[in-house]
Parts: C-alpha cells; sequence; structure tokens
C-alpha cells in the first residue's frame, strides 16, 4: 500500500486496510472517517489530526477515533537541517522500540516514512482524554515527577543494550544539531550543582521529589 502522505489522503479503505494489516480489526471495515485538527495551533513540525471513524459492525474492535502525524505543510519547516532525521527517529521509534519497552506508549497501527523526502505518516492511538503537556504553561510538581520517572525507566530498560548499535537511524553522526561535546557539558554542569548546593544535589540522589528547589538559588 502506498501510504497516506497528507490528512486528505486518509479515507475509509486505507484505514479499513491499515487496521487489518495491523490486526486490530478482522471482519469490519471502515464505512467512514472524518479529519479534523487535534487541537488548535497543535503540531511544532508537523500535521496533527483526528480522525473519528465509524465501522460497520456494532460489536467490532475498530478504534473510535486515530491520531494521524504527518510532516509540515511548510516547505521551510521540512528542509530544516535535522528535521527529516527527527522525522525519521519518531516513526522507527514506533515501528521498531515503543513495543519492547515499558514506557507507556500509544499503539502504533500504521508507520511509514520516505527519508529522501520527509514525508512519512504515523497513525497511533487516540489516549484522549489525556493531552499532552504544554512548553508555556510548564507542569505541576506531581506531572514532573511522574514524567522523570518514565524516563528514568525508559533509559534503564536501553541503558548499554547491544541492538542499540545496529539501529542506524539513532546514530548522533547523522544528526546535523548533534554536539559531540554535550556529555561532557551536561556532566559538568551537574558537577556544578553538586559543587554549590550539595542539599539541592542530595534530594536529587534520595529521591525526595517534594523537596527538589536549591536552597542556594542557583537555579
Amino acid at each position: 500500500m502506498e501510504f497516506p502522505a497528507a490528512p486528505e489522503a486518509i479515507n475509509a479503505r486505507v484505514l479499513t486496510s491499515v487496521l487489518r494489516e495491523s490486526g486490530t480489526i478482522k471482519g469490519a471495515s471502515v464505512i467512514s472517517v472524518d479529519i479534523g485538527p487535534l487541537a488548535e495551533n497543535s503540531g511544532l513540525y508537523g500535521q496533527l489530526s483526528r480522525l473519528s471513524l465509524r465501522d460497520d459492525l456494532h460489536n467490532s474492535t475498530a478504534p473510535r477515533s486515530i491520531i494521524a502525524k504527518f510532516p509540515s505543510t511548510t516547505l521551510e519547516m521540512r528542509n530544516r537541517p535535522g528535521t527529516i532525521f527527527a522525522y525519521e527517529r519518531e516513526v522507527r521509534s514506533y515501528q521498531e522500540i515503543a513495543s519492547l519497552t515499558t514506557l507507556p506508549t500509544p499503539a502504533c497501527y500504521y508507520g511509514d516514512i520516505d527519508t529522501e523526502t520527509g514525508t512519512h505518516v504515523l497513525l497511533l492511538e487516540d489516549l484522549a482524554p489525556a493531552v499532552s503537556g504544554s512548553g508555556v504553561a510548564g507542569c505541576s510538581p506531581n506531572q514532573a515527577e511522574l514524567t522523570v520517572r518514565h524516563i528514568a525507566r525508559f533509559h534503564a530498560d536501553w541503558w548499554e543494550r547491544p541492538q542499540l548499535n545496529k539501529k542506524s537511524w539513532l546514530s548522533n553522526a547523522r544528526d546535523p544539531y548533534h554536539d559531540p561535546d554535550a556529555t561532557r557539558i551536561e556532566y559538568e554542569g551537574w558537577r556544578g550543582i553538586h559543587r554549590e548546593d550539595r542539599t539541592f544535589a542530595a534530594r536529587i540522589h534520595q529521591g525526595d521529589w517534594g523537596k527538589l528547589r536549591p536552597s542556594s538559588g542557583g537555579l
């Protein structure tokens, strides 16, 4: 199947094929789909749509809605250094890693990418009423703690696993924005925190998340 590269390429026939191939449905067929934006001003690097589905069986296992991700419609954004690489990393992560980790992730019904042009599609489980975090509004301390704990578990799952070396799409050498000194800079930064505020550093190690505030006011 030639993958749909834009919201307007999605139709009932395409979704029936995708959901059957992924094992999500068997005898049912999607008979209609309504396509709308996920939210106002959503999607930094690409297009985000919510697909509302209707099928021909009342007891079908077909999802009622799907989140679809496509590349940006802005050529300038798509041509930025690193954009295609970022698209590939996201698609390959869902294809090759998501099902192998303990990190909660939406089911991926379909994903594909043309690594020459960056044209891609991801059809993902709709996790509503869950919402994405806001880089502008920030988050609560409880949300921050939950995020950090999941990130730590994800890193622990994959720490120094040799199979990662076989995934060329993870190579930092292909990322034009990768700073080879980033690891050293981060390490030196944490050493600075430890020197300037030992109380804060100790709380990090002890997991005292309720009091993660630097006593020296240095952060």
